[in-house]
């Protein structure tokens, strides 16, 4: 991965964008390697970087690639930290069984069977296209890279560097966030760039979060509400949805309005701003009953408002159609919603159409 590096970096820098989908944001990435205090530290993450840039053209591609369905089988391939999956070595899948001697063979496997059967048990949803799409996962993909990604067509897992980060296939909600990418891009295909890219996001971590605690049989008082909880050699997590610019040292996310950032890096802030409608949904689960179970409460109201949002809609479209929705289950539910969003400095709208889904 040497080749590219130093493009990838002036890349890098001038756009803030990583490949659509990472898990890690690039303005996190950027920090470290501000911080890095080793030459040959820096260079990992610098190949971390460029790889995250480079399997973004790749992603786009893929998803002009005709797809087809299937029985929603899990399988697992060996990319033997190659930068493609070309040559991959066949593992393990449910129809024809193999090894699970690997612990990130191991983790995928139980992780996505979680996230496939949340969606099917609890939104009665057939994979991500709800066609039975057969879900692909490459482990150690790329040499030491720090982040995870949904292609568009499959889910590629970095081993981490050893230094900032472990094996990206440690933690269900990371697998949860980044297979819902998918979900949203077979319903309301939000666009990746400013705040519907933001809700594209959050979306991820919401269903990655409620994923994690229906696995683990956790009401909202007693979840963590941390996306990517044990990723990090030291520190936290990666978001925090309870409090947003909390997950680690120098995390920039705001948790309401009155801190939205406007730039024009990370596409326009999807990774920075989804900590906005991320704690809206946190406020929200605890404002009808904290100890109740998110997807059974708040969760229904999420899941149906986000797959049927216009793919630009932004904050105010989801707080009111989220609103509508929660109207539609009981008025419970709905001052919880509207409590959700007051929280972060907005005001939801009772909509006088549906105009604001699809």
């Amino acid at each position: 991965m040497k080749s590219r590096r130093a493009d990838t970096l002036t890349h890098f820098n001038s756009s803030g964008r990583c490949a659509a989908f990472c898990i890690v944001p690039p303005y996190l990435l950027e920090q470290l390697l501000n911080k890095a205090k080793t030459e040959a530290h820096r260079r990992k993450l610098l190949d971390s970087i460029n790889l995250s840039s480079h399997v973004r053209g790749a992603r786009t591609m893929a998803l002009a690639t005709k797809q087809s369905h299937g029985t929603a089988e899990i399988s697992v391939y060996d990319a033997h930290h190659r930068e493609s999956n070309t040559g991959a070595k066949f593992l393990w899948s449910e129809s024809k069984g193999g090894a699970l001697t690997d612990p990130d063979v191991k983790n995928v496997v139980e992780f996505t069977r979680a996230t496939r059967d949340f969606y099917k048990e609890v939104f009665k949803r057939n994979s991500v296209d709800d066609k039975g799409y057969n879900l692909r996962s490459y482990v150690h993909f790329g040499e030491g890279w720090d982040n995870a990604q949904w292609d568009g067509t499959e889910m590629d897992y970095g081993d981490g560097d050893g230094e900032e980060f472990n094996s990206f296939t440690s933690s269900v909600d990371v697998i949860g966030h980044e297979l819902t990418h998918g979900v949203t891009q077979y319903t309301s295909d939000l666009d990746y760039q400013g705040q519907s890219g933001a809700l594209n996001e959050s979306f991820s971590d919401v269903m990655g979060t409620m994923i994690k605690q229906y696995h683990l049989k956790q009401n909202v008082a007693k979840a963590d509400w941390l996306i990517g909880q044990g990723l990090f050699k030291s520190g936290e997590a990666l978001r925090s949805m309870k409090k947003p610019g909390t997950a680690y040292d120098g995390d920039p996310q705001p948790a309401d309005m009155s801190h939205y950032k406007q730039t024009n890096q990370d596409s326009g802030g999807v990774h920075l701003n989804s900590g906005i409608p991320n704690r809206a949904f946190y406020e929200a689960c605890h404002a009808f009953d904290a100890q109740k179970n998110s997807w059974e409460t708040i969760g229904p109201v999420w899941y149906q408002t986000f797959i049927h949002l216009s793919s630009n809609a932004d904050f105010q479209t989801a707080a009111n159609a989220t609103f509508a929705q929660a109207k539609l289950l009981g008025a419970a539910q709905a001052h919880a919603v509207q409590a959700g969003w007051a929280a972060v400095k907005i005001d939801v709208k009772a909509p006088a159409s549906h105009a604001a889904v699809t």
